[in-house]
């Protein structure tokens, strides 16, 4: 596949009487062929041999708007974006699934739509069935707050009877939380992670937004019965979550990733070992005392106990178990030095965030 949107485009055109997407508009381009070509790479990059299908039977699950642009034509273009004769069969299922969202390019979309149903998986789960789909697709689930697949037995379903399922996150960071997640309730993640240049950015100030721009597979194993969901484990991240979000509602901004080592630069003009936590806050490794960075030096607050501090994870830990390390550290120990923030800002501030990703993909389909 090509590198780039542009490239990727001129080859459609090419080679694929493909005119009228060169002409378009660049946004609405990669609107409409986002899905598509996410599925692709990730097909090129993991799992090869399903290009060599006659047929490609796909099922996109909680498809919603910009996996369903068209009521799914574009991912007929699947076979020509990987270079296979193929055809391919698709199903669009979602309890929030547009099925008359039209884009500008409706008039050049291929003819042949998707098959549309719309209700929850465990609501459709009667058409998943052994050998039915080659391929399940569950386009940015965000497993971080929204978990009912794991836990009403639709996405076991799925596993159980054989389908591969390939999920998307918006960024590598996303995906080991959607990975801790996930492993919390007994599932599991197949292969490496396949990092997709034609996504779609997304981006803001603060938050980095590529749809379809991290490609994972789920593990065949599904949780055993009685499985003991890890709620200690899915604490840890939520607060995580809460503590970046306090944060970003008092406009700080970190000056390096969440618990990670530094080396700090003291008002001496030396330098000083320690972990970086949140903000303007860090610590000794060596006794843990908790340091408030003021001006050029830092003021010693407080201090963590040698249990606390040994559970650091480290460096050859991953970064999300370093952050949520960090963000424990800060609910126990520091929220009481920050100014107070209502809980209706949170619920609001965390409200503008999803309306305006929803407004960002409406107007990639603006003239």
């Amino acid at each position: 596949m090509s590198a780039n949107w542009d490239a990727l485009v001129a080859t459609l055109a090419r080679e694929h009487c493909a005119g009228a997407l060169q002409a378009a508009p660049g946004p609405t381009v990669q609107g409409v062929l986002a899905a598509p070509v996410a599925i692709a790479r990730w097909i090129a990059s993991s799992q090869p041999v399903l290009a060599e299908r006659d047929c490609l039977r796909l099922v996109v699950i909680g498809a919603e708007k910009l996996d369903a642009v068209d009521a799914g034509r574009w991912y007929q273009w699947l076979p020509a974006l990987l270079g296979s004769p193929g055809r391919v069969e698709v199903t669009l299922i979602g309890d929030r699934l547009q099925t008359r969202f039209e884009s500008p390019l409706r008039a050049q979309a291929p003819a042949r739509a998707a098959e549309l149903r719309i209700g929850t998986l465990a609501d459709c789960s009667s058409a998943i069935t052994p050998g039915g789909y080659d391929l399940a697709v569950l386009f940015h689930p965000g497993f971080q707050k929204h978990r009912g697949w794991l836990t009403d037995g639709s996405l076991a379903h799925v596993l159980a009877a054989g389908i591969p399922l390939l999920a998307a996150s918006f960024e590598a960071d996303e995906y080991e939380m959607d990975r801790w997640v996930i492993e919390c309730y007994g599932f599991s993640v197949a292969g490496a992670l396949v990092l997709n240049p034609l996504c779609v950015d997304l981006s803001e100030a603060d938050a980095v937004v590529h749809w379809g721009g991290a490609l994972w597979q789920f593990g065949p194993a599904i949780p055993a019965a009685g499985h003991a969901i890890d709620r200690e484990r899915l604490a840890a991240l939520d607060r995580l979550g809460d503590m970046v979000m306090h944060s970003l509602l008092l406009r700080l901004r970190p000056h390096a990733p969440y618990g990670v080592a530094v080396q700090a630069r003291t008002a001496q003009g030396g330098t000083r070992a320690l972990i970086y936590l949140f903000d303007d806050y860090f610590v000794d490794p060596l006794d843990g005392t908790v340091l408030a960075l003021s001006g050029a030096d830092f003021k010693p607050l407080a201090r963590l106990d040698a249990d606390e501090l040994a559970r650091h994870p480290g460096a050859e830990a991953s970064a999300l178990a370093n952050a949520v390390w960090a963000a424990g550290v800060k609910y126990r120990r520091l929220l009481g030095t920050y100014p107070a923030i209502d809980a209706e800002a949170r619920r609001t501030s965390a409200g503008a965030m999803h309306a305006s990703l929803e407004d960002k993909i409406q107007r990639l389909f603006e003239p």
